[in-house]
């Protein structure tokens, strides 16, 4: 990846996951399907191939990451549209709307465990720690988040 189309580069992100979401199970795939193909901007794709290009790793895992990173986030909005009980998501009404909660419940750990799958084919155990630990910050966000919205005693600035 010496010069780079950035364009380019996430369209073979894109076609990377489209490969990814592919079931034996018809509803898991076409709710994925159904969040995927609603848009999005791709930045987390966008860093991890950027920030590929500072050091000596191999292209490969470049990808792994790009694509592990966007379906991690993905889970996380299908995950986060369930606790919000949110409508819609870009426009189109949420996984939770089209099928059902326990659709959107799955469909989230299925794309969650798909990013982890990605990771591991990755042998340097920093990226498996530094992926796992973000994991871990989005769900203490997201229940601090829904925890505090009960609380009247917040202070926001």
């Amino acid at each position: 990846m010496s010069k780079l189309n950035m364009n380019n580069e996430i369209k073979k992100v894109e076609k990377r996951i489209e490969q990814a979401i592919i079931s034996k199970d018809p509803t898991l795939e076409a709710a994925a399907k159904h969040l995927f193909t609603s848009g999005g901007k791709r930045v987390r794709p966008a860093f991890a191939i950027l920030s590929g290009q500072f050091g000596e790793t191999e292209s490969e895992d470049v990808y792994r990451v790009a694509v592990a990173l966007e379906l991690i986030h993905m889970a996380t909005l299908v995950h986060d549209d369930v606790i919000d009980k949110s409508d819609r998501r870009r426009g189109r009404l949420t996984i939770s709307k089209k099928w059902d909660q326990s659709t959107a419940i799955l469909t989230g750990n299925f794309l969650l465990a798909l990013g982890l799958e990605y990771i591991s084919y990755i042998e340097d155990n920093r990226v498996h720690k530094v992926i796992s630990h973000s994991i871990v910050d989005v769900c203490k966000g997201e229940l601090f988040q829904f925890q505090d919205q009960f609380n009247s005693n917040s202070n926001y600035y």
